[in-house]
């Protein structure tokens, strides 16, 4: 998953960098490594974030669709 996949999920589940790291088990500090592109989520926070997005019926787009993202 992309950052700004993780960014749109996020986003689209209207919460914040904390509380998407407490559903993830992650800290802020990692989603934000996350979203910046500065470290990769495993695969098992990938599968993860894929579960979030399906229990929260949001399709995530292909990174070159998706133009911009609020914070």
């Amino acid at each position: 998953m992309e950052p700004i996949q993780i960014t749109y999920l996020r986003s689209m589940m209207g919460i914040g960098k904390i509380e998407f790291g407490s559903q993830m088990g992650v800290s802020r500090q990692t989603v934000r490594l996350w979203e910046e592109g500065e470290r990769t989520p495993s695969k098992t926070a990938v599968i993860l974030m894929q579960l979030l997005a399906s229990n929260h019926h949001i399709d995530i787009p292909a990174p070159e669709d998706i133009m911009e993202v609020e914070e």
